[in-house]
C-alpha cells in the first residue's frame, strides 16, 4: 500500500474531482453526496488505481476490528457505482472479478494538494429532521431530455402540474430532478423551498392534508388539517411534490385547489397513474423509452435509444464485467420490447446480467410474456408488463431472497441493515443471510440503497412493496411478521427515549424522524382484532415524544384515547405502563386543548397509580408532571410543593438529570409566588447547567434554554432591568425558532416576548411578535396559546384607535382565559384586570403581580375612599420591595405620588419618585417616562 501522505492532492477522473484529505468529492463545482463508508473505499481503490483489491483488505480498512458480511461490501460499492454513474457515456470506474475483490480503472490526474472550494465544503450545521425535502437521486434521468425541458418551464408557469404515466415509468424520477434543479437555479425558481409528499402510506384519503402538514412541520390535526395548511401557506413561496396520488387522487385535487385558491405564491407538482382532473391543472403524459424499431448493427447505434442506453448502464452497474457487444443488440432490442420500455422493468431485466446472458434473458422474458399472453407476441398493456416483470423477478429468486423481500415489505419507510435483520432473520434465516439477501435485492433492483448519509438506508419502491405485501398478506407469516415489527418499532423508540437526553431535537429527528410511518403501521396492528394491545399501549407512550416533536399532538392524544380504552378492557395492564399512558395523555391533551379538568384528573391518576406501586422512580415521575399540572392550571404553592417532593426523592440519585431538575422546576413556581431574586438565581443557574434533557414525560417538553429564559426575561423586567430582558427575551424566541420545536416558540411569544415588548411601550415589536405568535398557533393548531395572541392584537389595536377598546373588553369578558393570561392581562392594561385575577390575589395565587393588582384597587377606590387607597399603595409598595420588583414599585410610587399631590403634599410625593435614581434602563418604559415627568412637574 502506499504511504498515506500521497494521498494529499486532489485527484482527478472523468467529471470529478476528490480531495481525500478533506473527504469531498465533487461533480464539477458540485459535491457529490456519499456516506462515510462509501467514501473510505473511493479512497482506498484510488490510492491503488489498476490494482485489484480483495474484498478482505477492503473491509479492514473500511470497517476496522468489525466483522462485515460480504453482502455489506456490494451494498455499498452498489452505491458508489451508482454515484458515480459507472457505464454512463462508456466510462468506466470499478470493476468487479467475481470471487477476488474490485479495482480502479479509470485513468487518474494527480493535482497538488488544494482545498475545495466554498460551496463544496461539508456543510457544518447538523443534519436536518426529517423528513428531507427530497429523496436522494439514485440513478440519472435517461431518455427524459424534451420531457424534462417541458416539465421544467411548466412548473414554473403553472400552479398545478401532474406528471401522468404507468407504474414504473419513471414519474418520481422526473418530477424528483426537475424540483431539484429548479431549487439549484434560483433565477427558475419562485420558491424558496421544495417539500415531498409520499401519499404512498396514506390509505385514508382523509389524511392527504395531514400528511402535508406533517412534511410542513405543521401539526397535523387528523380531523381537519386543511385550515392550518392554509393559515401556513398563504404568504409563503414553496413548491409542493405530491408523489403517488392515485389512490388519493380525489382528495389530492380537493387539497391542491384549496391551496391554489389560498396560497397564491405556492406551486403543486403531483405524479399519478391518472390526472386529478383539478381545476388549473395542466397534465404532463410520459411515454416509455424509445426502442428501435428494427434490429441495428452497432452497439453505438442501439445506444442512440434511450431503452437500450438505460439497460446499457444499469447492466454495467449491476455487474463490473458487462459490456455491451454488437452481437447482443438484438436479443437487448426483444428484451427492451417485451418490456415496454418501462424503466423499472428495465432495471430488473438489467439486474440479471450477472447470472444470465442477454440471450438467456430474452429466452427467459419470451416464455413469461407468452405464457401471460396465451402465444400472442403483440405487446402486453404497460400494467400488466409490470407485473409480469415483477412476476418474473420473484419467480427468479432464491427461495431466501424472496422470503427476505416479502418480510421487508411490511417497513412502510427507509430502514437499516439491522432492522432489516431484525425483521428477516428468523425461521431459519440467519443475520449473516438476512444481509447477503439484501444485497441480491438491491442488485436485482428490488430494493433501493441510499448510501449517500453516514448509514446506508434501504426502501422498497412503492410498487415493489404492493407486490410483496400481497404475496404475503394471506400467509402463515402474516400475523407473526405483524408483532415482529410491532417489538422491533418499539425496541427503536426504546433507543430513542435513551438518546433523547443528550441530543438535540433537531439531531433526534434527524435520527428517528424517519420511524412516524412504521410507528404508524406498528400501532394499527396492535390495535386490531389479530393484535396485541398490551404491546400497543407500551408502543403509545414511547411514541409519544416522537409524534410531539413532529407535530402530530394531536395524532398523540388519538392514539393515546384508545390505548386508555384498551387498557380499560384488558383490566391487568401493568401499573407502570397505565402510569405512563396516563401522564402522555395529560400531556398532550393540555398541548391540543389547553388547561382542562381531564389533563388534571389524568396527572392524578398518574399520582395515585404511583402510590399504590410504592415506585421510587414513578413517583419522582408523578410529582413532576403533576408539578406541570398544577402549572397550568396556575397553583404556584402546589407547583413548588411538588418540586420539593420531587427533589426529596431523587435526591440520592446517581443520575445526573434529575438534580438538574430542580431550578427548572422552582425558578417558574418562585416566579409566580413573588420571590423574584430567588426565581432569578434558579434560572439563571439551569441555564448555565450541562445540557441534560429530562425525560419527556416529566412535563419539561420545552427546550431549558427557552423555558428558563422566558422566566428569566420576565424576573429581569419586573427588577427594573428593562434593557437585558428584552434581549433575553428576543434571544429565547430565536433560540426556539432555530430548534423547530413548535410549542417552545409559541411559549416563548406568548409567555414572555410579548409581553416585555408591550410593558417597554415597543408597540412595533409587540405587533411585530404577536403577529408571529398568531401566525404560528395557527399553522401548529395550539389553541392554548393562541389566546394569549388574540388577546395582545386587541390590546395593541385599542391604543391606535380608541374605538377598539370595545373590541377588547367583550373578548375578554367572553372568553374563559387560563389563569396565567387573567393575570397577565392586568398588568398589560388597568381596564383588563378582571374579578378573577383579583380572587387569585386574594388567594395568593398571583404574588408576582400582587402589588400591581393592589395598585389598581387603589385607583379605583381613589375617588371614593383616598384613605383606602392610600393604604393598598403603600401596602404595593411594601411587598414589590420585599419580591425585589421594582417594576411594579416603580408604578406604585408614581399612582401614590399622584394621590399625595393632589392632597397637596407635593415635596412627599417628589420623595417617593426617588426610586428613578435607582433604576437601570432609566428611559426604557413609559412607565420610567410617566415617573420622570412627573417628579419634573413636582420639582
Amino acid at each position: 500500500m502506499t504511504d498515506q501522505p500521497a494521498m494529499d492532492g486532489s485527484l482527478r477522473f472523468g467529471p470529478f474531482v476528490l480531495h481525500p484529505a478533506q473527504r469531498v468529492l465533487l461533480a464539477g463545482n458540485s459535491p457529490v453526496q456519499l456516506g462515510s463508508r462509501a467514501l473510505d473505499i473511493l479512497c482506498l481503490l484510488t490510492e491503488r488505481p489498476g490494482e485489484l483489491l480483495s474484498k478482505d483488505e477492503i473491509v479492514a480498512r473500511v470497517w476496522p476490528d468489525t466483522y462485515v458480511v460480504d453482502g455489506n461490501l456490494r451494498v455499498h460499492v452498489a452505491g458508489l457505482r451508482k454515484a458515480l454513474g459507472d457505464g454512463r457515456g462508456g466510462l468506466r470506474y470499478i470493476v468487479t472479478v467475481p470471487n477476488r475483490g474490485y479495482g480502479f480503472i479509470a485513468p487518474i490526474q494527480r493535482g497538488p494538494a488544494e482545498a475545495p472550494a466554498e460551496p463544496a465544503a461539508a456543510p457544518a450545521a447538523p443534519a436536518p429532521p426529517v423528513p428531507r425535502s427530497l429523496p436522494a437521486a439514485l440513478h440519472r434521468v435517461i431518455g427524459r431530455a424534451h420531457a424534462f425541458q417541458t416539465l421544467t418551464e411548466q412548473v414554473a408557469r403553472r400552479r398545478l402540474v401532474t406528471v401522468v404515466g404507468a407504474g414504473g415509468i419513471g414519474k418520481t424520477t422526473l418530477a424528483v430532478t426537475v424540483a431539484a434543479s429548479l431549487m439549484e437555479h434560483p433565477e427558475q425558481a419562485q420558491w424558496s423551498h421544495v417539500h415531498f409528499v409520499d401519499l404512498a402510506t396514506v390509505s385514508d384519503p382523509r389524511l392527504v392534508a395531514s400528511a402535508l402538514a406533517s412534511t410542513l412541520g405543521l401539526a397535523a390535526v387528523v380531523a381537519d388539517a386543511l385550515p392550518s395548511l392554509l393559515a401556513f401557506l398563504h404568504d409563503k413561496a414553496l413548491l409542493i411534490l405530491f408523489d403517488n396520488c392515485e389512490h388519493v387522487v380525489s382528495a389530492v385535487a380537493d387539497v391542491s385547489e384549496a391551496i391554489l385558491r389560498g396560497a397564491p405564491k405556492v406551486h403543486i407538482l403531483a405524479t399519478s397513474r391518472e390526472p386529478l382532473r383539478a381545476e388549473g391543472e395542466w397534465v404532463q403524459h410520459l411515454q416509455p423509452l424509445t426502442i428501435p424499431a428494427a434490429a441495428t448493427s452497432t452497439a453505438g447505434e442501439a445506444l442512440a435509444f434511450s431503452a437500450i442506453e438505460l439497460f446499457a448502464e444499469r447492466a454495467v452497474a449491476c455487474s463490473g464485467t458487462f459490456a455491451l457487444r454488437d452481437e447482443d443488440v438484438p436479443a437487448i432490442i426483444d428484451i427492451c420490447r417485451r418490456l415496454d420500455g418501462i424503466p423499472l422493468a428495465l432495471e430488473m431485466a438489467a439486474a440479471r446480467v450477472d447470472t444470465l446472458t442477454v440471450g438467456e434473458l430474452a429466452a427467459a422474458l419470451n416464455d413469461r410474456f407468452a405464457l401471460l399472453t396465451k402465444g400472442r407476441r403483440t405487446a402486453l398493456p404497460r400494467h400488466r408488463t409490470l407485473r409480469a416483470t415483477l412476476d418474473w423477478s420473484f419467480n427468479l429468486l432464491s427461495e431466501r431472497d424472496a422470503a427476505v423481500l416479502q418480510r421487508l415489505a411490511v417497513f412502510a419507510g427507509e430502514f437499516t441493515l439491522e432492522s432489516a435483520c431484525a425483521l428477516a432473520a428468523w425461521g431459519g434465516l440467519s443475520s449473516a443471510a438476512i444481509i447477503d439477501a439484501v444485497s441480491d435485492l438491491v442488485a436485482r433492483s428490488l430494493l433501493t440503497a441510499d448510501v449517500s448519509r453516514e448509514e446506508t438506508f434501504f426502501r422498497l419502491l412503492e410498487t415493489t412493496r404492493a407486490y410483496a405485501r400481497e404475496k404475503i398478506e394471506h400467509s402463515a407469516e402474516a400475523a407473526a411478521l405483524g408483532r415482529r415489527h410491532a417489538e422491533h418499532c418499539l425496541e427503536l423508540l426504546r433507543r430513542a427515549e435513551a438518546e433523547w437526553p443528550a441530543a438535540t431535537t433537531a439531531r433526534w429527528l434527524a435520527a428517528f424522524g424517519r420511524l412516524v410511518d412504521d410507528v404508524r403501521v406498528a400501532l394499527a396492528w396492535a390495535f386490531s382484532p389479530e393484535g396485541d394491545a398490551a404491546l400497543g399501549i407500551e408502543l403509545t407512550t414511547k411514541a409519544a415524544p416522537l409524534l410531539f416533536h413532529l407535530s402530530f399532538a394531536d395524532e398523540c392524544r388519538q392514539h393515546a384515547e384508545k390505548a386508555l380504552q384498551a387498557a380499560a378492557r384488558l383490566r391487568a395492564v401493568p401499573p407502570n405502563l397505565e402510569f405512563e399512558l396516563n401522564i402522555v395523555f395529560g400531556h398532550v391533551l393540555f398541548h391540543t386543548r389547553g388547561p382542562c379538568p381531564e389533563s388534571a384528573a389524568t396527572f392524578r391518576r398518574a399520582l395515585q397509580l404511583a402510590d399504590e406501586a410504592d415506585d421510587p422512580a414513578m413517583l419522582a415521575m408523578a410529582y413532576s408532571t403533576n408539578w406541570m399540572g398544577s402549572y397550568i392550571v396556575g397553583e404556584p404553592a402546589e407547583m413548588m410543593r411538588f418540586a420539593r417532593l420531587f427533589e426529596d426523592r431523587t435526591r440520592r440519585d446517581a443520575d445526573a438529570a434529575p438534580s438538574l431538575m430542580y431550578d427548572r422546576m422552582k425558578a417558574p413556581a418562585l416566579h409566580f409566588l413573588g420571590k423574584q431574586r430567588a426565581a432569578r438565581e434558579c434560572a439563571e443557574r439551569s441555564l448555565q447547567a450541562p445540557m441534560i434533557r429530562p425525560s419527556f414525560l416529566s412535563g419539561s417538553q420545552i427546550d431549558r434554554r427557552v423555558s428558563m429564559g422566558a422566566i428569566l426575561g420576565r424576573v429581569l423586567w419586573l427588577q427594573g432591568h428593562a434593557g437585558p430582558a428584552e434581549r433575553v427575551a428576543g434571544e429565547t424566541v430565536e433560540i426556539a425558532r432555530r430548534e423547530g420545536e413548535s410549542i417552545a416558540l409559541a411559549f416563548a411569544l406568548a409567555f414572555c416576548a410579548c409581553p416585555v415588548a408591550i410593558w417597554n411601550g415597543e408597540a412595533g415589536l409587540a405587533a411585530e411578535r404577536t403577529a408571529l405568535l398568531l401566525r404560528h398557533t395557527a399553522e401548529h393548531s395550539l389553541s392554548a396559546w393562541r389566546d394569549y395572541g388574540t388577546i395582545y392584537q386587541l390590546l395593541l389595536a385599542s391604543r391606535r384607535d380608541d374605538g377598539a377598546g370595545s373590541d377588547l373588553s367583550a373578548h375578554v369578558a367572553a372568553a374563559e382565559l387560563t389563569p396565567h393570561l387573567a393575570d397577565l392581562i392586568a398588568t398589560l392594561d388597568p381596564d383588563l384586570a378582571s374579578d378573577t385575577a383579583f380572587a387569585r390575589a386574594d388567594a395568593g395565587k398571583a404574588d408576582w403581580c400582587l402589588p400591581e393588582l393592589l395598585r389598581l384597587r387603589a385607583i379605583r377606590v381613589a375617588g371614593a375612599d383616598p384613605a383606602l387607597a392610600d393604604t393598598l399603595l403603600r401596602r404595593s409598595i411594601e411587598l414589590a420591595r420585599r419580591d425585589d420588583a421594582l417594576a411594579w414599585e416603580l408604578r406604585s410610587s408614581a399612582s401614590l405620588a399622584r394621590l399625595w399631590a393632589a392632597q397637596g403634599r407635593c415635596d412627599e410625593a417628589a420623595g417617593l419618585l426617588g426610586i428613578l435614581d435607582r433604576l437601570r434602563d432609566a428611559a426604557a418604559t413609559p412607565d420610567v417616562r410617566d415617573a420622570a415627568a412627573l417628579r419634573r412637574s413636582l420639582s
